[in-house]
């Protein structure tokens, strides 16, 4: 029987479980699919970021959003 992963152990400890849950012989691939299903989710995560950020300007009135760059004299 397979148990709930609870999401507040971290990535890490997950490989861990999956040992447990799974065939000896399965348990490479089990972790191969957890990988790919986390590699997924932080993608999906990030790009969801970007899709927020990008709501806002780059450039409002008033704000900097960082210094200018000015070149060093030597």
């Amino acid at each position: 029987m397979v148990r709930r992963v609870d999401c507040r152990l971290g990535n890490a400890l997950t490989y861990a479980i999956i040992g447990d849950d799974f065939p000896a012989e399965m348990v490479a691939r089990a972790n191969g699919a957890l990988n790919v299903l986390q590699f997924g989710w932080a993608f999906a995560v990030q790009y969801g970021m970007e899709l927020i950020l990008e709501q806002w300007p780059l450039e409002a009135p008033g704000i900097i959003l960082w210094p200018p760059i000015r070149p060093r004299s030597e």
